[in-house]
Formats: structure tokens, C-alpha cells, sequence
């Protein structure tokens, strides 16, 4: 029995939702094969090191409670999350500790991973619509070692674009930017399909350097313009400076956003009476055929 190197990384946050479908896909044909050729044992290895700073314990967790979920061992992504989590607790491998235990169990990225994968698997394939993300507004300050106001700038990082390669861009405060009133916007205008993931970051001019705050990680698929919004408890802290931040108790962040029909549309249609560019049109089509890929293999998961 020969297995194939999945790789799933690296990655700005989690797995891409599609990326989560194909690896169980991929675990479930591989045990299957053990089955049907009469292995007694057939063993699977998950390897984390993905991502600098990044929780390892909290892909893997998710990655099992997808599993989990795909093959109808648990009705919801949530309840085969809390059974990964318990018996981590139980079984204490080797290097994992309670704190990190704790830390994948309030993850709110895994947990809206967790969502939109039972969401899936129960009734809706996501949005096959991209959006473009026109500005992003957010209410209250941060403070950056307890006492210094942060100096914003937002990096908004995809895994999906019309050459399927990473991109990233940066927005920087629009003008106006009051820290006494609490309020800063960040101008946008940026064509976004599938998973994306919003950087904070600290920008210290003095010191010629740049620190991560949080980031909020997300797929268009199962957001709704005009805003989708955020409040602090959806954010996900950088895990080496965790408590380095405080912010006002009314913090909010919303993501103000346009659909672009056409895009899809363009791909349906073909080239004729192109109402978008071509890159647009790529973008349309690379998704359409990214949630094509997930719709098949929720048909061909096992009952």
C-alpha cells in the first residue's frame, strides 16, 4: 500500500475550504484502500509545520473534526471538534499540552472552518459569486504593550487568484484618521473569491518595522453584502504575543462589500458581451470551478 504526500500548505490562516474537502477525500480513499487490500493496520500521518507562528494543534484538530464530519461518524463538525478535543485530553500525545488544547478549542477561525465544512456537508455548497471588498471599518482603538496606539495597516491575503497562487495586498488608513475618536477605515477595492484573510498589523515608522496584531480569516462563499461583520471574539491573536494587546470593549469591524455577478457570468456565458475584465472573468471561472470540485466530493462521500 503507497500513500501520496499531501500538501496543504503553507497558508495564511487555515486550509482553504477546498483544500479540506480534497484532504478528506484523500484520507478516506487511503484507509479504504487498506480495507479492501486486508491490511491489518493502516496508518495515517498528519505533519504541522506550516506556518511561522502558527497554532500546529489547531489544523490537525480541524482537519480531524472534517474528517470526522465527511464520513457521518458525527451529525456536526462542532460535536466531532469536541470528541477530537476530548480525547487529545485523554490520550495526552506527546508535546501537547492543556494550553494548546484550550487555545484550538476557542480558535474562532477553526471554529467558522468547523461551520462552513458542516454547512456543506448538510446543505449548502458556498456561493460560487465573487465579491469585491470596497473598505474596511472598524470601531474603537487598539493598544499595542498596553499604553501605544496602533498605527494601522491592514494586508488582505488570498489563496485564490486567476493564476491559483497566493496573493497579497496592503490598505493603509484612509485619510482623516482620528485615534481620540476611535474610528478608522481602510479603502479596499479589491476583487476577492473563495478563502481570504485579513492582516492587521502595527506599522512603528521609528523603528522601520512592522508587527502583527490579529487576523481574521473567512471564505466569500458564505458571506452576504453589503457588510459581514466582526466583533472581537472572531478575531485570532498572533500565538507569540497574545496579551500584548488590549482593545476598547466596543470593538467591531466591518467588511463592506459588493457582489460581482459578472464574473460568473462571464465564465457561464463565455466571451460574449464581456461585462468584466479578464482577470475578473479568470477569477470568476477559478472559483466556480473550485466550488464544482467541493459539490462532487460531497456527492461521493461515503453514507
Amino acid at each position: 500500500l503507497h500513500g501520496t504526500l499531501f500538501h496543504m500548505g503553507p497558508f495564511a490562516g487555515v486550509p482553504s475550504l477546498s483544500m479540506l474537502f480534497q484532504c478528506c477525500f484523500e484520507i478516506y480513499d487511503w484507509l479504504l484502500q487498506g480495507v479492501e487490500r486486508n491490511f491489518p493496520q493502516v496508518v495515517l500521518i498528519i505533519a504541522s509545520d506550516l506556518f511561522p507562528h502558527f497554532r500546529p494543534l489547531s489544523s490537525i484538530a480541524l482537519i480531524a473534526s472534517c474528517y470526522l464530519t465527511y464520513v457521518h461518524a458525527f451529525d456536526t463538525g462542532f460535536d466531532a471538534l469536541e470528541f477530537v478535543l476530548q480525547s487529545l485530553r485523554n490520550t495526552r500525545p506527546v508535546r501537547v499540552t492543556d494550553a494548546m488544547i484550550q487555545e484550538t478549542a476557542s480558535d474562532a477561525t477553526v471554529m467558522h472552518y468547523v461551520k462552513y465544512f458542516t454547512i456543506v456537508m448538510t446543505s449548502q455548497v458556498p456561493n460560487r459569486t465573487p465579491l469585491r471588498l470596497l473598505q474596511l471599518q472598524v470601531r474603537g482603538n487598539v493598544h499595542v504593550s498596553g499604553t501605544i496606539p496602533w498605527n494601522p495597516q491592514v494586508r488582505i491575503v488570498s489563496s485564490l487568484s486567476s493564476e491559483n497562487g497566493e496573493i497579497s495586498s496592503t490598505c493603509r488608513r484612509s485619510k482623516g484618521f482620528k485615534e481620540s475618536i476611535g474610528f478608522v477605515s481602510f479603502d479596499a477595492d479589491i476583487l476577492i473569491a473563495g478563502d481570504f484573510t485579513l492582516k492587521f498589523e502595527h506599522v512603528c515608522p521609528a523603528r522601520s518595522s512592522v508587527t502583527p496584531l490579529f487576523s481574521i480569516t473567512r471564505n466569500t462563499g458564505f458571506l452576504d453584502p453589503p457588510s459581514h461583520r466582526v466583533f472581537l471574539r472572531d478575531v485570532a491573536l498572533p500565538l507569540d504575543q497574545p496579551n500584548v494587546l488590549r482593545f476598547d470593549s466596543d470593538f467591531v469591524i466591518d467588511v463592506v462589500l459588493a457582489s460581482c455577478i459578472s464574473c460568473t457570468d462571464d465564465y457561464l456565458d463565455g466571451v460574449k458581451n464581456r461585462k468584466c475584465s479578464v482577470e475578473e472573468g479568470e477569477l470568476g471561472r477559478t472559483n466556480f470551478l473550485e466550488c464544482e470540485v467541493i459539490e462532487e466530493i460531497v456527492r461521493q462521500a461515503p453514507d
